[in-house]
This record gives structure tokens, sequence and C-alpha cells, in this order.
């Protein structure tokens, strides 16, 4: 598909991302630093198929941006990306324009980087929260939760999570989710007494180390018991987590795990921020769709 829009070299084109080609705009997050899951775009190409659009030149995949669709009233856009020896010259304009036209009066979630904020802010985005990736290298002592209501995700205990999950998301995710906790090279557990879920969370491989992601938790203790089993799932290997800074806890799990502060990124939407448990939510799913 061709865009309405003017760019400056006749040989460019942007068109919806076939499946197999999901990876190759992964492999562009991964070359912006962004160390993705290693099977993050399986999850994301079964989950939300027709999202994902790229800009193509002489054949070559050298933008993209995702537009999922939440539901009539709600959105997540992510992959703003332009590989950095073509920007500037006009190729990420087509895909934006694109992706505004298609969620149009939807409340779009996005994910900002410092320096880019003043520019979404001319769409009308609004700063909500601050998101911080944090990185532990650490020893993590001995922990397998024995006596602890610590179940892995899977079987029926994967389907009462995905209603748990509801809490933390303004419209229905049911299906990305499903891929992303299923996905290969990852292992969860879910925190269940008296029958009722009351948090859960995931790590995955990633290119470099692991990723937890997501974590909830409606307790401190939960949170600590659903950290400490998956960070001894990694052994050893460098682990990253995003976490939302109006989390209270958050500076306490900072402290007690030693993490290291990296990236930084504004959430940001384009109408009225949503209201969250955030007391609840100790690592978000990702940093592309929520």
């Amino acid at each position: 598909m061709k865009p309405d829009f003017a760019t400056k070299n006749a040989c460019y084109q942007v068109r919806a991302a076939l499946a197999h080609e999901i990876p190759l705009i992964y492999e562009l997050a991964d070359q912006e630093g962004w160390n993705p899951g290693e099977y993050d775009a399986e999850a994301a190409a079964q989950g939300m198929p027709g999202a994902f659009w790229l800009g193509e030149l002489e054949e070559r995949v050298i933008a993209s941006i995702a537009a999922a669709e939440y539901g009539d009233d709600w959105a997540y856009m992510s992959f703003y990306l332009v590989k950095p020896e073509y920007r500037r010259q006009g190729y990420g304009s087509p895909l934006w324009h694109i992706a505004m036209d298609r969620l149009k009066g939807r409340n779009i979630i996005f994910d900002a980087m410092p320096k880019q904020v003043d520019f979404y802010e001319k769409f009308g985005f609004k700063i909500a929260h601050p998101i911080t990736s944090y990185h532990f290298r650490g020893h993590v002592p001995d922990f397998d939760g024995e006596g602890l209501p610590l179940f892995p995700l899977k079987d029926h205990i994967l389907e009462e999570v995905l209603i748990y999950d509801q809490a933390f998301f303004p419209a229905d995710r049911c299906r990305y989710m499903k891929e992303w906790l299923s996905m290969p090279n990852a292992c969860g557990f879910a925190w269940k007494e008296e029958n009722s879920i009351s948090g859960y969370g995931l790590i995955r491989k990633a290119k470099q180390g692991y990723r937890i992601g997501p974590c909830y938790a409606d307790s401190p203790e939960i949170a600590y018991a659903l950290l400490r089993k998956l960070l001894v799932q990694a052994q050893g290997a460098p682990v990253s987590i995003s976490m939302p800074e109006n989390n209270s806890l958050t500076p306490h799990i900072v402290s007690d795990f030693g993490l290291i502060a990296g990236s930084k990124l504004q959430r940001m939407y384009s109408q009225a921020p949503l209201e969250l448990p955030f007391e609840r939510i100790i690592g978000i799913t990702n940093c592309t769709f929520g």
C-alpha cells in the first residue's frame, strides 16, 4: 500500500507488515537498545495481527510503527522508529499519519523518550507518569518458594490469570496476553490462595539476559516473593524490569534488590490519563504494548 503523503524518494513505500516481517521491526528496536524478548515479535504477530506497519526503501525496512487497537475507545502506539541514517528525511511522517488516522477517536497510549516529549505534545499527547527501566546484576539467594502459594502459569491457572490481568488495562487484551504468557523461553508464576489470584509475574529470555514483565501484586509480600522467584530463574544473568515511578513500593524494591536505573520513558495519553491500580503494578508488561 502506498501512502497519501509525499516522500523524498519515489522508491519509498509504506505498507502493512506481514506476520513474518514483524521480527524485522523488532530488529530495528533491538538496534535502538530496546533489548526485546526473543519471542516478543511472535507473540505480537499472533496476538495483534494488523497492528504493524513498515517503511520500505529499495526492499529494506528502514522505518516502522505499530498501532494496536483495543476495542472502540483505546489504542497503544509504539515502534515509531527510523534507522539513524534515514532520520529527518521525511520517512517517518507517513507512518505517523497512517497510525494517527487509524486510531482517530481513541485514547492512545504512548511511551516517549524524554527528548521526544515536545514532539508528541504538539499532537495533543500529555504526560501521565514516568517509567524507568531497572537492571539487576547481583546474586539472588536460593529461593524456591516452598510453602508459598506460587503456581506455574499454565493450564487453568493461566485462564484465571487472564481474568486477573483485566484490572491493569482499560480494554480486552486477552488474545495478546495469552500469547505473551505462553511464549517459549519464558517462565511465570501466579500467587493463588483461597481460590483467588493475588498477583503474577513473568520472566522471559531477551536478546541480552532476561526481562521481567508483567509483574502485578496485591501486597508487598507477594511482590517480593514473585520477584525473588522470577530472578532465580535467570541463574545470575542480567535482568531488566520496567517499573512505574508512581508506585510507592518502587524505591524500596530498587534499594532492597540493588537495582540500577537505566533509561526513562514518559507514559503519555492523547486524551485523559488512565487511572490504574499503580500500587499493584510492580513491572509493566513491556514498553511496546503496555
